[in-house]
């Protein structure tokens, strides 16, 4: 599965496809040493970040309106 790559760049392209397909074949050992192989990424929960980020952008909305 590949997690937090949105598809910008031929060359990435190139190399994650690259990854995931010797991962799905069992050819894993080349990729171990990279940190992004075989990860869970680290949990960080909606709230209440998504809530400080809305009312900082409302904060910010209303000090560029005047």
């Amino acid at each position: 599965m590949g997690l937090g790559y949105c598809g910008h760049g031929v060359n990435l392209t190139f190399l994650f496809g690259r990854i995931i397909a010797d991962l799905e074949a069992g050819r894993e050992k080349a990729w171990r040493e990279f940190p992004f192989v075989n990860r869970k990424p680290l949990y960080v929960p909606n709230e209440p970040f998504r809530w400080i980020g809305i009312q900082a952008e409302i904060a910010y909305d209303g000090f560029v309106d005047e």
